[in-house]
């Protein structure tokens, strides 16, 4: 019993007494979170909404395509802020 509990604390301190192993530094890159803090673009203001009841067909289609236009870069304004933010 005594030369077991003998060979084991041995083999115990042995592993103390080994070299320890090179330490080697790793750069490690973690995303970290940060606000976002692109101004929302305002919102235009569109033709259609000033328009009367009254007004002449023609009238109201070509503010209508205006309205498209002024949509469009809007909506490119919104996406190149989202874009800058989820970047």
């Amino acid at each position: 019993m005594k030369t077991i509990l003998l060979l084991v604390s041995l083999v115990i301190l042995s592993g103390c007494s080994s070299v320890p192993s090179k330490v080697e530094v790793q750069k490690v890159q973690v995303m970290i979170p940060v606000p976002c803090s692109t101004p929302i673009p305002p919102e235009p203001v569109f033709n259609v909404d000033s328009l009367k009841s009254s007004d002449d067909i023609f009238i109201k289609v070509k503010s209508l395509l205006a309205d498209n236009e002024l949509h469009k870069g809007y909506e490119l304004r919104l996406n190149a802020a989202l874009l800058s933010c989820v970047k």
